[in-house]
């Protein structure tokens, strides 16, 4: 019996493996059966799902801002948990606030009240992570701040302003985050 405890039918060939691969059973809507594919697991596209979320549950709320504070708290905290044996807090805070900022930019809602809201949910997410709360307040500048570059520079003061206004000397720190992540 080969390894993994089934038994292929007989004058079959092993399917190839692929190294850094890992196969999946998922069903295919097609078929009565399930169906093997092959699909890398390494990777984590946190940044589109917090988008795509952001997008469908804040596009027909009045107060979108407050609901992507609410919405990257959860989603921080349950990313970094799951994801803490493959990849840094850090890469995954900075997607998840990257994406957070894409979907509400994409709405057109008010981004320094988005990014206020986002960075204030970051110490509860680092009380219920174990993480500084210093720590994930940049690593979410720095996913944030390519978003709001893009906006334009006039979104740019606004939210640099705004941030500086909730959080005294936190407005440096994010100027340096946009600095930080247009050299990289």
């Amino acid at each position: 019996m080969p390894a993994g405890g089934r038994r292929r039918p007989s004058g079959s060939k092993p399917r190839p493996r692929l190294p850094g691969v890992s196969c999946g059973r998922v069903y295919h809507p097609g078929a009565n059966r399930a169906r093997w594919y092959n699909r890398r697991v390494d990777d984590y596209n946190l940044e589109k799902l917090a988008k795509e979320i952001v997008v469908e549950r804040l596009a027909n709320i009045a107060d979108a801002p407050d609901g992507a504070g609410q919405v990257a708290r959860q989603i921080v905290v349950k990313a970094v948990m799951g994801t803490r044996s493959r990849q840094s807090p850090r890469e995954t805070v900075a997607a998840v606030c990257r994406g957070l900022m894409s979907g509400m930019l994409l709405l057109n809602q008010d981004l320094p009240r988005t990014a206020v809201a986002i960075l204030s949910q970051m110490g509860a997410a680092a009380a219920a992570t174990h993480q500084d709360p210093a720590d994930l307040m940049t690593w979410a500048m720095e996913g944030l701040a390519p978003v709001v570059k893009l906006a334009g520079e006039t979104s740019f003061e606004a939210v640099q302003l705004a941030v500086e206004a909730a959080f005294m000397g936190a407005g440096d720190a994010f100027a340096a985050a946009a600095r930080d992540t247009a050299g990289a």
